[in-house]
């Protein structure tokens, strides 16, 4: 398991894959909206999916390189708005409140 620490909070990233639902229940554990997340709830489930199906040998079949365009842009857009909630989280401290 690991675990980050921020200020009084000890997050419990558990174990296994990042399943749209355990990232909403951590930005939510911390105050922090999960909007964007649910939003690709659907995308994103399809990804880790797919991602577990090729870690454990399933054959899957890729139609273009320009198929997972889409999953790659919502994944940068996610890190990337997360990103930003989380400095503004603690710039104001909003965790705290």
């Amino acid at each position: 398991k690991s675990y980050l620490a921020v200020a009084r909070f000890s997050i419990d990233f558990g174990e296994g894959n990042f399943w749209p639902d355990k990232v909403i229940r951590l930005l939510n554990d911390i105050a922090i909206s999960s909007s964007y997340v649910d939003s690709e709830r659907l995308l994103l489930a399809s990804l880790v999916s797919r991602r577990n199906d090729i870690a454990h040998g399933e054959p899957l079949q890729v139609r273009s390189l320009g198929e997972y365009q889409g999953y790659e842009d919502v994944v940068f857009t996610v890190l990337y708005e997360v990103a930003i909630l989380l400095d503004d989280a603690l710039e104001t401290s909003a965790y705290l409140k």
